[in-house]
C-alpha cells in the first residue's frame, strides 16, 4: 500500500511544488503524490486533505501554520507523521505553529533551481546541502569567505554536475550560518533571504524588524509593508 504525500504548492508546474505530483505518480513508486493547488480557498484546501488522509504533508511555511490552526479548531482532522516545510522561510514562530498545530515533526527544506538542496532532521534546524553536487561558499558583501557560526551575507554556488548551464561562483541572495561538516557535507542553519534595508537617513531598519512582530500573532494571515517618507504602511489581513 502507497503512503500518501499531500503537496500544498503551486497549480502548475511553473514551479516545483506543482510539478512534483505529475512527476512522482507511477504506480510501481511507493508513494502516492497528491497535489493541492494553494490558490485553492483554505476551505477547499481542508476539505482535499480530510479526504486525501496523507501520512505526509508538504506545504509552504505559511500555508502550514494556517492547517495548523484549522486542525486546532477541529476543522482539518488528518494526523500526519512528518510535515516538510518548503520554498519560504520557516521562522521560529511558524514552526511553532506548525508544530503545534497539525501535532507532528516538522522538517525544514531548502531548494534552488541553481541546484543547491538540502534538508534538516524532524524538528531540527541545522540543514545538510548537497554539497557534493555543489561547492558552497558563505562569503560577506565583498565575496570573503565568512567564518563558522558568523551569518554570511550571501551564498556563491558552483554547480558540479549541470552540463547545460555551468554555474561558477553564482551568487545567491541567502544568507548562511556554517555549522561544520557532517560526513563532509556542508551544515548550516539558513537566516533567510538578504533583503534590502528600509533607510531614513542615517537611520536603517532590518525588515525582519517588522516581520517578526507580525508573525507573533495568530491572526495575522496576510500583510503588505509599504515604505513612506517617515516610516511604513503596515496592511494586514485579519481571520476575523
Amino acid at each position: 500500500q502507497p503512503v500518501t504525500v499531500a503537496i500544498v504548492g503551486a497549480a502548475t508546474a511553473v514551479h516545483a511544488t506543482g510539478m512534483v505530483p505529475g512527476l512522482a505518480n507511477d504506480p510501481r513508486a511507493p508513494l502516492a503524490v497528491v497535489g493541492i493547488p494553494v490558490t485553492l480557498p483554505l476551505s477547499e484546501i481542508v476539505a482535499r486533505l480530510n479526504a486525501a488522509r496523507p501520512a505526509l504533508l508538504v506545504g509552504y511555511a505559511t500555508v502550514l501554520a494556517q492547517l495548523g490552526q484549522e486542525r486546532s479548531a477541529g476543522r482539518l482532522t488528518i494526523a500526519p507523521r512528518r510535515v516538510t516545510s518548503t520554498s519560504e522561510t520557516l521562522t521560529p514562530e511558524l514552526r511553532r505553529l506548525i508544530r503545534n498545530g497539525l501535532g507532528a515533526p516538522v522538517v525544514d527544506s531548502f531548494a534552488c533551481t541553481e541546484g543547491l538542496t538540502g534538508s534538516t532532521a524532524p524538528d531540527e534546524t541545522v540543514f545538510m546541502f548537497n554539497s557534493d553536487v555543489c561547492i558552497v561558499e558563505l562569503v560577506d558583501s565583498d565575496n570573503r569567505p565568512t567564518p563558522v557560526g558568523e551569518e554570511s551575507n550571501k551564498i556563491l554556488v558552483t554547480h558540479l554536475v549541470n552540463r547545460a548551464q555551468p554555474l561558477i561562483r553564482y551568487a545567491i541572495e541567502d544568507r548562511f550560518v556554517q555549522r561544520g561538516r557532517a560526513g563532509g557535507y556542508l551544515c548550516a542553519t539558513v537566516v533567510g533571504r538578504s533583503e534590502p534595508l528600509l533607510r531614513f537617513d542615517a537611520v536603517h531598519v532590518h525588515p525582519h524588524v517588522i516581520r517578526s512582530v507580525l508573525l507573533c500573532h495568530e491572526g495575522v494571515i496576510d500583510y503588505q509593508v509599504r515604505q513612506t517618507p517617515r516610516g511604513v504602511r503596515v496592511d494586514v489581513l485579519g481571520d476575523e
